[in-house]
C-alpha cells in the first residue's frame, strides 16, 4: 500500500447494453455494426459500421443508446479528419460503464496496432476531437487504447469536457497539437473544466497513457497536456510547454522536457508553464482536501515551469482548507527560476504541505530545494514540514521557509551533498541517486510525522513502519541477501499469547515461515508471527525466511514441546 488515505477509484465494468464494431476501411454505416466481419443473411447485411454514431458524417439510422454499450475500434485503422468533432451526448450507469476501446484480436495488418483517430491538422476552430458534451453528466465511461493526433483549432482540444464525473482514460497516445489562438489557454492535450472554489472532480482519472507534442517543437503550439484530471497515474507526459494543471493525485509519472529543449514552446510567455501544478479540487478525505504528488520522475522543466507546484487552498469558501503530500518523487535536470519545488498558498491561513523522502538535484547554485513564496500575511501555510529529502547541489538549502510564510515550520532530517561529495558516496545519475552501500552519506529518517503516509519507496522497496529509514526517494536495497538474526529456539505456553519477530540483516522487504502449526499465522511483511497455539506435543521445525532484492536468507525455527497436562484425582 502506498498511501493510507484511500484515493483509490473502482470502475464497474459494462453487464448490460450491446457491442457494437467500427471498421472505416470496410465498415458500412448500413450495416448493423454487431459482427467484425461481414455476411448478408438475407436483405440485411451483418457487419462493422464505419463511424461511430456520434462522430461526424456518421449516417446510421435507428441506434438508441443503452447504459454499458461497448464500441470496439479495429487495431491498425485510421478514421480521418471528416469524423471531427466526436461529441458524445450519452454515458453508461454505475454497474454499466459505457466502453469505447478495442479487442486486441481484431485488426488490420499483421499485428495490432492502436485505432487511430487523425485530425491531419485540420482546423477545428472552437471544437474538440472528442467532447463529453453534457455538463456535470456522471459518465460512467471508458476511453481504452486509442492513438488521438494532429490537432488543429483556436480554443479546443484532443479531448475535452466540463463539469463530468466517473471518466477513465486509460492506455492512450496522444501527439501533435496546434492552436491558431494568439493566446495560450486551455488548448492541447486532454482539457477538463470544472467551476466552484474548490472546483471538485469525482473519479476522473487518466492511467497509463502518453502524451507528447515532441513533432511541433520550433512551430506554432500550444497550451497544456493535461488538464484538471483528478487522478494521473502510471503515464509519459513529455515534450510540452506545460505538462500537468490542476491535478489532486500525480503519482508513477514520466514527466520531462516541459518547455525544453525548446525555450519557448509555448509562445505566449504570460501563461504559466508547468510540471505538475498540485491543486486537491475533488479529493476529500475523511473531509478534508488533500493532494498527493508521489513516485514522479520529473527532470528537465524550463522556460519560467516549475517542476512540481504545490498551490494548497487554505480558506476556500465552502470552509475546506488542504493538505498536500509531496514524497518519493526525484526531481532533476534543467530548472528554471522557479526552482524544484515551489510552494505557493493560494488562499487563507490554514494550509498545510508535507514535503518528505524527495530526491532532488538542484540545477541552480545558492538556492533552495523547496521554495515557498510569500504572498503576505493573508495567505499563509499553517503547517509546512520538510523532512528526510535528499538534496545535491552547490550551495543549496533544504528550504527558505520562514515564518513570515508559515505559521509552523518543521525542518529537519534532510541531506544537502554537493555533486563530488554526493559522487563519493555512492548516488549516482545512472541510479537516479539511490543509496549504493549501508549509511555512505545517509542519515536514518525521523518519520514520525510521516508514518501511516506511505510504507514504501519510489521503487516499491518497504520502508518498515515504527522503524527508520533513509532520506530520500530510495530505501537502501543490500546487494547481499538477508542473515536471520533472531533466536532459533523459543518455548511457547499452551493457551496463552504466542508472538515472535523475525529479524535479519541487510534490509529484509519481506517475511516467510512455514510450516507453522495450527492457530499461528505470520504477518509477511514485518515478520511477527503470532497467535494461540491450540496442540500439544512435538512441533515440526519451522523454516523462517527474510527476502530482499538479492535474495532469501532462512533458518529453522524451533519450538519446545508442550506436555499434555495431567490431572490427578482425588
Amino acid at each position: 500500500m502506498r498511501i493510507l488515505t484511500s484515493c483509490l477509484c473502482f470502475f464497474a465494468t459494462s453487464c448490460f447494453g450491446a457491442t457494437y464494431y467500427i471498421d472505416f476501411q470496410t465498415g458500412s454505416d448500413a450495416y448493423t455494426g454487431t459482427t467484425e466481419t461481414i455476411v448478408s443473411p438475407g436483405n440485411t447485411i451483418v457487419g462493422p459500421w464505419k463511424h461511430h454514431p456520434y462522430m461526424t458524417g456518421s449516417t446510421i439510422s435507428g441506434y438508441k443508446h443503452t447504459a454499458g454499450d461497448r464500441f470496439i475500434f479495429k487495431g491498425g485503422v485510421v478514421w480521418d479528419h471528416t469524423c471531427w468533432p466526436m461529441t458524445i451526448p450519452a454515458g453508461g450507469s454505475a454497474s454499466a460503464w459505457d466502453y469505447y476501446g478495442v479487442d486486441a484480436n481484431w485488426y488490420a495488418g499483421t499485428s495490432w496496432t492502436r485505432p487511430i483517430f487523425d485530425n491531419a491538422y485540420n482546423n477545428l476552430a472552437g471544437n474538440n476531437i472528442i467532447t463529453l458534451s453534457v455538463w456535470g453528466l456522471n459518465y460512467y465511461l471508458t476511453l481504452d487504447n486509442i492513438e488521438i493526433e494532429h490537432y488543429f483549432g483556436s480554443t479546443g482540444c484532443m479531448i475535452g469536457a466540463g463539469g463530468v464525473a466517473n471518466i477513465l482514460l486509460e492506455n492512450l497516445y496522444l501527439h501533435g497539437w496546434r492552436t491558431s489562438n494568439t493566446t495560450d489557454n486551455a488548448q492541447g492535450g486532454i482539457i477538463f473544466t470544472y467551476s466552484g472554489d474548490p472546483q471538485i472532480i469525482t473519479n476522473v482519472i487518466l492511467q497509463t497513457s502518453e502524451l507528447t507534442n515532441a513533432e511541433n517543437q520550433g512551430i506554432q503550439m500550444s497550451g497544456v497536456a493535461v488538464r484538471q484530471i483528478q487522478t494521473i497515474t502510471g503515464c509519459r507526459i513529455h515534450d510540452v510547454s506545460s505538462a500537468v494543471l490542476f491535478t489532486a493525485v500525480c503519482t508513477h509519472n514520466d514527466i520531462y522536457n516541459v518547455s525544453y529543449p525548446a525555450a519557448n514552446m509555448g509562445y505566449d510567455q504570460t501563461y504559466h508553464m508547468n510540471g505538475v501544478y498540485l491543486a486537491a479540487g475533488g479529493l476529500l478525505v475523511g473531509g478534508q482536501l488533500t493532494a498527493y504528488c508521489y513516485d514522479n520522475k520529473i527532470h528537465d522543466v524550463s522556460a519560467g515551469a516549475n517542476c512540481i507546484y504545490p498551490v494548497p487552498y487554505g480558506s476556500p469558501s465552502n470552509g475546506y482548507s488542504e493538505n498536500q503530500y509531496i514524497f518519493n518523487n526525484i526531481v532533476y535536470g534543467v530548472q528554471s527560476a522557479q526552482l524544484p519545488i515551489e510552494v505557493d498558498p493560494n488562499t487563507g491561513t490554514g494550509a498545510n504541505v508535507f514535503v518528505f523522502n524527495n530526491t532532488i538535484i538542484c540545477y541552480n547554485n545558492n538556492a533552495p530545494g523547496v521554495h515557498v513564496v510569500n504572498r503576505g500575511s493573508k495567505y499563509m501555510l499553517n503547517n509546512f514540514v520538510c523532512q528526510n529529502n535528499l538534496l545535491i547541489g552547490i550551495g543549496i538549502t533544504p528550504s527558505d521557509a520562514t515564518s513570515s510564510d508559515c505559521t509552523y515550520i518543521s525542518m529537519s532530517n534532510n541531506l544537502t551533498l554537493t555533486p563530488a561529495v554526493a559522487s563519493a558516496d555512492g548516488y549516482l545519475a545512472a541510479n537516479l541517486w539511490a543509496p549504493r552501500a549501508v549509511n555512505a552519506g545517509v542519515v536514518p529518517s525521523i518519520n514520525t510525522a510521516v508514518q501511516g503516509i506511505f510504507s514504501v519507496d519510489y521503487a516499491g522497496i518497504s520502508r518498515q513502519q515504527g522503524t527508520p529509514w533513509e532520506i530520500g526517494a530510495f530505501q537502501y536495497v543490500s546487494s547481499v541477501a538477508p542473515t536471520i538474526t533472531s533466536s532459533t529456539q523459543v518455548t511457547p505456553t499452551a493457551g496463552s499469547p504466542f508472538t515472535y519477530t523475525i529479524t535479519a540483516t541487510n534490509n529484509p522487504t519481506s517475511f516467510s515461515a512455514s510450516p507453522l502449526p495450527t492457530g499461528l499465522t505470520i504477518d509477511t511483511s514485518t515478520g511477527v508471527i503470532s497467535g494461540t497455539l491450540t496442540g500439544i506435543g512435538q512441533f515440526s521445525p519451522i523454516t523462517i525466511g527474510a527476502t530482499n532484492a538479492s535474495g532469501t536468507g532462512t533458518a529453522v525455527l524451533t519450538m519446545a514441546p508442550i506436555a499434555a497436562q495431567t490431572s490427578i484425582g482425588p
